[in-house]
């Protein structure tokens, strides 16, 4: 029996070690590290733009929301300062100072609505969605109404004509 010192042995393995590791990146799965790569690449930049749109589209609502219900306040103030209030902070109809809205024309020219016994301050607009969450793509456009309601408070005059009496004094 022939015997080997250590440092054959240890060049042996190395060789071996060697030799497997070019076998593996000479195999077929060459291009498989890459394949996955560009499969999960692909899906997280998906997955951040759908992100992305969706926080917009949310803002967005909100700010439309939020200037209905400022405009319908000013509404229950002064009578017909509504549209005002909305053309400063979100725009007019054919002007939106919102990218991606576009504002319907409201029916009649006003905002206010009657419904009931009360009156409402009534938005509608359509929101351009590039990521369709349910339809077609041809259906990016995704058509919302934002609603208040318009509370009259009775003035000084009315509720002393009436009899009743102002908590203030």
């Amino acid at each position: 029996m022939k015997e080997l010192n250590l440092k054959e042995l240890f060049k042996k393995a190395q060789v071996r070690g060697q030799r497997r590791r070019w076998a593996f990146f000479n195999s077929s799965n060459k291009g498989q590290t890459l394949t996955e790569f560009l499969f999960v690449v692909v899906l997280l930049v998906f997955l951040v733009l759908a992100h992305t749109q969706l926080s917009l589209s949310y803002v967005l609502a909100n700010v439309i929301h939020y200037a209905t219900f400022m405009a319908a306040r000013a509404e229950a103030v002064q009578p017909e300062s509504g549209a005002l209030y909305l053309e400063e902070m979100i725009g007019t109809p054919t002007a939106s100072k919102l990218p991606m809205v576009h504002f319907a024309q409201p029916a009649g020219n006003s905002f206010v609505v009657p419904e009931g016994n009360s009156l409402r301050l009534n938005v509608g607009y359509q929101l351009l969605s590039y990521i369709p969450l349910w339809g077609q793509a041809s259906q990016a456009l995704l058509k919302l109404k934002s609603s208040s309601p318009v509370l009259y408070e009775p003035s000084a005059f009315d509720v002393l004509a009436g009899g009743g009496v102002l908590d203030n004094e």
